[in-house]
């Protein structure tokens, strides 16, 4: 018995090394899912609408320091502002050139599946996965759609900022300042607004690419399904403001 036993123990550890290195070998040849590019692209379109969001606020921000709290040389308040609502229209542009990153992306992940479903041999498979591919395709349209309407909001608050400035630029003074504030409360409010939307819309983004992406987040609360996305709070009811 015992000797059986000493030949057992090199062969189980040969078994366990053999395993090792087959797990090991597996590992680095793994390929990522098909769906992660498109994953990773939501997730950097979150991260661009976060980022606009936030330049949003601290342009926001200036000009209304610049404007209610006036200091004695008002130049470098000014500055302050001009150079915020660069830094938002830059970041703008980002937001609008990642949206083509990830529809590009989506396009050529769902004609991967279509060639995918084409090759299955098996109707039962082929049904089923045709079935998620059109819930799949409708909520990456969904939120899609989502993006470009609340960018459409966003470029002529940039625009209608742009018009104070270049207000501003002739006629910085206490009585330039005096003639804006009205126009500027109402920039403060409308900008709010976005902001909210922008934030809906981040948060959305993120969880359609952690739906999307093979890595599974460990969390305590289920991811909601696609199709509850949040509805835009943006809207259009004041949308003759900016006209």
């Amino acid at each position: 018995m015992k000797t059986l036993n000493r030949t057992q123990k090199p062969l189980t550890g040969a078994i366990a090394l053999v395993l090792t290195a087959w797990c090991l070998a597996g590992c680095s040849t793994t390929r990522r899912s098909k769906a992660d590019p498109v994953a990773a692209s939501l997730d950097a379109a979150a991260t661009r609408v976060q980022a606009e969001s936030q330049d949003l606020d601290a342009t926001i921000g200036a000009l209304d320091n610049l404007v209610n709290n006036p200091a004695t040389d008002l130049k470098q308040q000014f500055q302050f502002f001009s150079t915020a609502l660069d830094h938002l229209t830059d970041s703008a542009d980002r937001v609008q050139r990642t949206e083509k990153r990830f529809r590009d992306k989506g396009a050529d992940y769902f004609k991967e599946w279509d060639k995918q479903l084409a090759a299955m041999n098996f109707d039962s498979v082929r049904s089923r996965s045709g079935a998620r591919r059109t819930e799949v395709s409708q909520d990456f349209d969904t939120i899609s759609d989502r993006y470009e309407k609340d960018q459409v909001v966003v470029q002529p608050m940039i625009a209608y900022l742009h018009d104070v400035k270049k207000a501003l630029e002739t006629d910085l003074t206490v009585g330039g300042l005096e003639s804006v504030k009205d126009i500027v409360a109402h920039a403060d409010e409308n900008a709010r607004k976005v902001q909210t939307a922008l934030g809906r819309l981040a948060a959305d983004l993120s969880s359609s690419s952690a739906r999307m992406s093979s890595v599974v987040a460990v969390t305590g609360t289920p991811q909601p399904a696609m199709g509850s996305l949040a509805t835009s709070s943006t809207g259009h009811a004041w949308w003759h403001f900016w006209r």
